[in-house]
């Protein structure tokens, strides 16, 4: 069970359920774990909390309720603790406080033994077979595995929006591309950003990849000391418009942005001087410019002047790999997003 909410289902299996209900994790929640998971979707295994000592389940309520708590929702196991023997105390208090039934225990306690039969974990351990061998690992990366992985990126990628028709692109059409990578770090010559620079190159284009570690101020405005990259930066942002077409065919965001537990914001914050961007796409509207996200598949509320827009989801090889052949026309995009990727705002459509 993840530690989420489902507000609007507590609500309409329980139009009595306290505000505290409604909000409650999956994993503390009967609403959820009976109602919805075994009687209204008809699943008879095991369940399993998320992790008990995350955040989204330590502040449903004190740990001390939650444990018999869940156990009594329909879960049957907890997973992690911070004190094997203090939740052990706490499920027993919480059946002398008749919060947890011992029937329902039992229940639970069945199903933890059922899997483990049908999984033969008894035998296995008395075998010595329980962990598996090293030699397990050479299935990984199979044929099979490679096979599934191709699949799953030639049928997840989406095209969100290509409201230039500029897709599909070519070295005949576009072929000098400048190449912007953006990850959290500054770093140059990433692997993701040597990668998509040799993906460019070996299709015939001419890449120039934005060196993100360089920045420009005020002050380096008018100084003779500043290092070649700075004075390039700024020979660039202070181009005519007629020159920025000559210099460039094509501008390629490659966005790897990847989130992680508990952050709360994933934003793209351009890098600007007076208005003027050094790293945003303040020329979309001069120059043909193309976002691929590889993670993070809501960047157009930060990105919304860039008119082809791709949501590729993973930043693995067979992702990558994918993505070009779109791009280039050897493939059709047949990704669905499954998230609105606007954002619920209709005016980045």
């Amino acid at each position: 069970m993840g530690q989420i909410a489902l507000p609007e289902w507590v609500k309409k299996v329980n139009p009595n359920a306290s505000k505290k209900d409604i909000v409650a994790p999956a994993s503390l929640s009967k609403e959820i774990v009976t109602d919805l998971l075994r009687k209204e979707l008809g699943f008879n295994g095991l369940v399993s909390t998320d992790s008990s000592t995350m955040i989204g389940y330590m502040v449903g309520m004190p740990r001390a309720l939650g444990i018999p708590t869940s156990i009594e929702s329909g879960v049957d196991m907890i997973l992690f603790t911070k004190s094997p023997d203090e939740d052990l105390r706490f499920l027993i208090d919480g059946v002398k406080n008749g919060i947890c039934s011992l029937e329902r225990i039992n229940d639970a306690v069945t199903r933890v033994l059922a899997t483990k039969a049908s999984l033969g974990l008894i035998e296995k351990q008395k075998a010595g077979t329980l962990i598996p061998g090293n030699e397990r690992l050479a299935e990984v990366g199979s044929e099979q595995h490679r096979i599934w992985a191709n699949e799953v990126a030639d049928k997840a990628i989406t095209l969100v929006k290509d409201d230039q028709n500029l897709l599909p692109i070519s070295p005949k059409k576009y072929k000098r591309v400048y190449l912007n990578v953006i990850q959290k770090e500054l770093t140059p010559n990433t692997r993701i950003e040597n990668m998509w620079k040799e993906k460019f190159e070996k299709e015939g284009f001419e890449v120039t990849v934005r060196n993100r570690s360089v920045s420009i101020s005020p002050f380096d405005l008018g100084n003779p000391n500043i290092s070649k990259e700075k004075a390039d930066l700024i020979a660039e942002l202070y181009h005519s418009i007629e020159d920025t077409k000559k210099q460039y065919d094509l501008y390629v965001y490659i966005v790897n942005m990847q989130n992680a537990s508990n952050n709360t914001t994933l934003r793209l914050n351009w890098s600007v001087m007076f208005g003027l961007g050094d790293d945003a796409p303040w020329f979309a509207k001069e120059v043909p410019t193309m976002m691929i996200s590889l993670a993070c598949p809501y960047h157009l509320f930060d990105a919304s002047m860039i008119d082809t827009y791709i949501n590729a989801y993973s930043a693995s090889q067979p992702i990558s790999d994918a993505v070009m052949d779109k791009i280039v026309g050897r493939s059709e995009f047949k990704g669905i997003s499954p998230i609105d990727p606007f954002c619920g705002n209709e005016y980045l459509k």
